[in-house]
């Protein structure tokens, strides 16, 4: 089959490596719909399936496996993740952070008219970023 705009392009030899310049026919890939197709053809055409055998090679030369080493997380990380965030949250709960954040709205309605409204939301941000700071760096 030969697309009708582009009859001189061989796709088999594009293929196959074997054309000289290759500019006219990526030209014509960029372009054409039917040579894309019969590009694609081509290369369908060209796929060779794999020797017999092959695939019991490859499974030959993977490490085994069982279930035990799929399984390898113990059972106790979903008590150290809960035993982490309830640690955090005491942390939290004793520095006031709760306390802070209830009492937040109160405060911007009170600063929301005035100019140092601002300046008191970037305290509250750097606030936030030492306690970060602090429970990265000492662990908490």
């Amino acid at each position: 089959m030969k697309c009708p705009s582009h009859q001189d392009l061989n796709w088999v030899a594009f293929v196959n490596k074997q054309v000289d310049d290759e500019r006219d026919y990526r030209n014509a890939l960029e372009t054409c719909e039917s040579c894309l197709q019969l590009f694609a053809a081509s290369l369908e055409n060209n796929l060779k399936s794999p020797s017999p055998g092959f695939v019991d090679k490859v499974m030959a030369g993977l490490p085994p496996t069982s279930n035990s080493q799929i399984n390898k997380r113990p059972r106790h990380w979903p008590w150290l993740h809960y035993a982490a965030a309830a640690c955090i949250t005491l942390a939290l709960v004793h520095l006031g952070y709760f306390d802070y954040i209830y009492l937040i709205p109160e405060e911007l309605q009170l600063l929301e008219h005035s100019a140092g409204a601002g300046d008191h939301v970037l305290s509250m941000i750097d606030t936030f970023k030492s306690l970060i700071d602090f429970i990265i760096v000492k662990g908490v």
